[in-house]
């Protein structure tokens, strides 16, 4: 049990990192098969890169939003530069680290530093989760409807999938059920993150910021799509432009590898193809949007983590000066 439990982590790292190098290796080597057909790349428009990068760090700044948001609904109040630099860091995190790395480093963090216990951060986590998904599965329903009667396009199987994730996430967002307390210590941590989140829910105000911020960060990431696709010449329907970000989110929070490589890249090669846009320049894309988002998360990134680690060294002067309750608010 000693060993396997030794072994286990060392296995997923190995297998996360091992999809990355396929994928990549997979890559470069249709590109040199294949070099012809990439010599668009030599013309790419950087105007519209350079907004798309910049729609990259407006999404970063939506999520320091949605985390200070949650973080004040169980009484911690951070500055803006500490949320700010929390954020980027766990972005940059779970893009490099499997199994959500960042998101596991923030908990430590806001516990040590702020002594939010990790019940609570499971439920900002496991309630970040839902409401992606409802947010982003409603916009990808409408842009499957809008694309079957404009493009002629519907796929049955992508349909309901989408259909069965907003309902389910609709039931509980607005009518969670209530789940009895356990003797098992699992069972009953998991009851007691159930019942917290069925708590936050009847905040409605809370409910609404983080709803229109989420939608915010859908449309701002659904423009990101645009401009890179425009940046290479790829004519793409703005309704497929938007269930390919809202199906790419939701992807997003597949935790194995690091920034659910793979997942997300199954839905940015593939959905594209489905409306036209062909296998190379949906592929490029996908690479150009994985690349993009690797570079500013490290430009970033890095300085944010330097920051957040002399914080976190200084945690117990921190609380002596800043004193923090982590207990729900009502309102």
């Amino acid at each position: 049990m000693f060993l396997n439990d030794k072994l286990r982590p060392w296995l997923i790292n190995c297998i996360a990192y091992g999809i990355i190098a396929v994928g990549v290796i997979v890559f470069a080597e249709h590109m040199y098969s294949n070099a012809a057909e990439y010599d668009f790349l030599k013309q790419i428009n950087t105007r519209d890169m350079f907004i798309a990068g910049t729609l990259v760090i407006v999404g970063y700044l939506l999520n320091s939003y949605q985390l200070w948001l949650f973080l004040g609904h169980f009484g911690v109040s951070l500055s803006f530069t500490e949320v700010t630099a929390l954020a980027v860091t766990m972005i940059l995190g779970n893009l490099t680290l499997p199994m959500r790395g960042g998101s596991g480093a923030l908990a430590v963090y806001l516990k040590t530093v702020h002594k939010l216990d990790f019940q609570s951060f499971a439920v900002i986590y496991g309630g970040t989760a839902i409401l992606i998904t409802l947010i982003n599965s409603g916009p990808a329903l409408v842009a499957l409807i809008y694309l079957y009667f404009t493009e002629d396009f519907f796929n049955g199987a992508l349909f309901t999938i989408v259909t069965v994730m907003l309902i389910t996430c609709i039931y509980l967002s607005v009518f969670p059920p209530p789940f009895k307390n356990r003797n098992n210590r699992i069972i009953g941590f998991i009851v007691n993150v159930a019942n917290s989140w069925r708590l936050l829910t009847k905040n409605r105000k809370l409910l609404t910021k983080l709803a229109v911020s989420l939608i915010l960060t859908t449309i701002v990431l659904t423009f990101t799509f645009h401009y890179i696709y425009r940046s290479i010449g790829a004519n793409a329907p703005f309704s497929g432009v938007l269930l390919v970000s809202s199906l790419g989110t939701i992807a997003n929070l597949v935790p194995f590898t690091p920034g659910s490589f793979g997942f997300v890249e199954a839905v940015t090669i593939q959905v594209p193809q489905l409306f036209g846009i062909d296998f190379v320049k949906s592929m490029s894309s996908a690479a150009i949007f994985r690349i993009l988002n690797v570079i500013l998360s490290i430009s970033l990134g890095i300085p944010s983590a330097i920051y957040l680690l002399r914080r976190h060294g200084r945690a117990g002067e921190i609380l002596e000066q800043e004193p923090v309750s982590v207990q729900s608010r009502p309102d």
